[in-house]
């Protein structure tokens, strides 16, 4: 793999959150196979959530994307952080939703009262304009990326994010090690920063 110095990683690796839409709405394979593997985790997760049995989180989350593709050209980021998982959250929800009503249309009068009950814990979940389990569900998305990007990293650039972000150790303290200044490391942890939030399309 070609790397550039100064730039901390691979030439024409980053993808602008723009061009990774540009990509899926294009259908190119690799772009959908990076979308899946960061988000259809949490869109499971989301659907388990619900309190949907394995099989059918996995129906829902098939049914999630296929939706996805045919609205990716109207998301357009707001600088905020969490825009895009809110947006994704808006899509998974409206599914749920149908879900649901389905199920109430197909049970009718028959319904089990239990199930009744069960139903009823749900739609508190469904008003919600923000996604579920915001903290973790983050977490998992955030170390999935970094799993994504890794490689696209000279190896002294990923250890000066790493040890600065993740185990939250000084500046100072990691350049002395990797033989680089304190502005360097700030530096090299803002390359992968960006690297992960263009990923990431926040």
């Amino acid at each position: 793999m070609s790397t550039s110095v100064n730039a901390g990683y691979s030439t024409g690796s980053a993808a602008t959150a723009s061009g990774l839409i540009r990509q899926l709405c294009e259908e190119d394979p690799q772009a959908w196979a990076r979308f899946a593997d960061l988000y259809a985790p949490m869109v499971y997760r989301w659907s388990r959530r619900a309190n949907l049995q394995m099989a059918e989180a996995r129906d829902l989350t098939v049914e999630v994307f296929r939706v996805v593709s045919t609205r990716l050209s109207t998301f357009t980021p707001t600088g905020v952080t969490g825009s895009f998982r809110t947006w994704l959250w808006g899509i998974n929800r409206q599914v749920l939703r149908r879900h649901f009503e389905r199920l109430q249309t197909e049970l009718g009068d028959q319904a089990d009262p239990t199930a009744d009950v069960w139903r009823c814990n749900v739609p508190e979940m469904l008003r919600c304009d923000a996604p579920p389990d915001e903290e973790e569900v983050r977490k998992g998305l955030v170390f999935r990326t970094l799993r994504m990007i890794r490689d696209d990293f000279e190896e002294t650039t990923w250890q000066a994010f790493w040890r600065t972000t993740i185990e939250n150790q000084s500046a100072t303290d990691v350049g002395r090690d990797l033989a680089m200044t304190a502005t360097a490391v700030r530096q090299a942890t803002y390359r992968v920063l960006c690297r992960m939030r263009e990923e990431m399309m926040e």
